[in-house]
């Protein structure tokens, strides 16, 4: 986790210091991050955000596709990867709402257009993506457990030698009604007044 991490990190930094726009790390509440130092353009934002999840996702398939019999571990990271993208990901589907060369602010736990002579605000629809983005994982996370305890399918295990191992049996319902709880409470919170683009 911490090679996948610093992989992930260095990348983003690399690819702002070649750009000559500077890096500089920081720690979030429950993450790491790297950000500019000066604002950059749309797509150089675009690149260093998307390049840890394309570069990384293409080794470890390499690596995996060459050594069969070991690709647990490519696999492992791999995964771990696209799951630590996923906000670069937000932030890069964000920053394709503004024009090309807009300049991109990027703070590290979030991303600012700087909007030309004022014309550019977020779509309109974006403000109903970033609020389902937020509540999604919170959503599936309650549903799941909720449906879990209720049906009896959380148990735990300790198996000698190897530790504690948490084995939890959701209902295949729950990404679902996760998604249905998420939709309504974006809709709701994006068309409250100020919330919309």
């Amino acid at each position: 986790m911490i090679f996948t991490l610093a992989a992930h990190e260095g990348i983003h930094a690399a690819l702002y210091r070649l750009s000559d726009s500077g890096a500089k790390f920081g720690v979030g509440t429950h993450y790491l991050y790297v950000a500019a130092t000066r604002p950059v353009t749309r797509e150089t934002f675009l690149l260093v955000s998307l390049a840890p999840l394309a570069v990384i996702s293409a080794a470890t398939l390499a690596v995996a596709r060459a050594f069969p019999s070991h690709a647990g571990l490519p696999a492992a990271i791999f995964a771990l990867n696209a799951l630590g993208s996923t906000g670069d990901v937000v932030l890069a589907v964000k920053a394709l709402g503004s024009p090309p060369g807009s300049p991109v602010a990027d703070r590290g736990d979030r991303s600012v257009v700087i909007p030309p002579d004022g014309q550019y605000g977020p779509p309109g629809w974006w403000a109903s993506v970033d609020a389902f983005l937020r509540i999604y994982p919170i959503a599936l996370t309650l549903v799941g457990a909720a449906l879990a305890l209720l049906a009896g399918g959380a148990t735990m295990e300790f198996r000698r030698g190897s530790g504690f191992q948490l084995v939890v049996e959701v209902d295949p319902s729950a990404p679902a009604a996760a998604v249905l709880i998420s939709a309504a409470a974006a809709l709701v919170i994006s068309t409250r007044p100020g919330q919309g683009g």
